[in-house]
């Protein structure tokens, strides 16, 4: 067990320094935590590219590897700042999917990163589609038109 902690920690620093983060780093990674032991799994990530304002959706299942009931702290983490936190309780060999949502203001790159997996998700400045401009243009223009009639 000790071991594949310390490779799936290996393999977390690794994607971090090599991956755009688009996938997962391993499919289970071990977080040790005062000797209890949590297994992170199938991070999903959706939808991957968003406009500004809209929401995220973040799951991931974890399974307490323990031979005693154990609680943890799961994180999500984005850019490497703590966004979510929820406890959670899991007896032995019990499996949960955790969600968490954000969304983000800011267009730009953020790295989402739950225990050693990870994904990058795109956030894109909102814009009004070319057919919403066209139909407010025409509708002004009729304003004015029928204001302009009446004088």
């Amino acid at each position: 067990m000790k071991n594949r902690f310390i490779f799936c920690s290996f393999l977390a620093a690794l994607c971090l320094i090599i991956m755009s983060g688009t996938a997962a780093c391993c499919d289970a990674c071990l977080l040790d935590t005062n000797e209890h032991m949590f297994v992170y799994s199938d991070l999903e990530v959706n939808p991957l590219k968003v406009n500004t304002g809209e929401v995220v959706t973040v799951n991931v299942d974890i399974e307490n590897m323990a031979g005693a009931r154990e609680s943890t702290e799961v994180q999500l983490l984005i850019d490497g700042v703590v966004e979510d936190t929820k406890e959670l309780l899991l007896d032995p060999g019990e499996q949960r999917t955790i969600s968490f949502t954000f969304s983000k203001d800011k267009p730009g790159k953020y790295m989402v990163i739950v225990g050693y997996s990870m994904a990058e998700v795109e956030v894109e400045e909102r814009t009004i589609p070319a057919p919403a401009v066209i139909i407010i243009l025409i509708s002004l223009f009729a304003i004015y038109l029928l204001i302009n009639r009446n004088r």
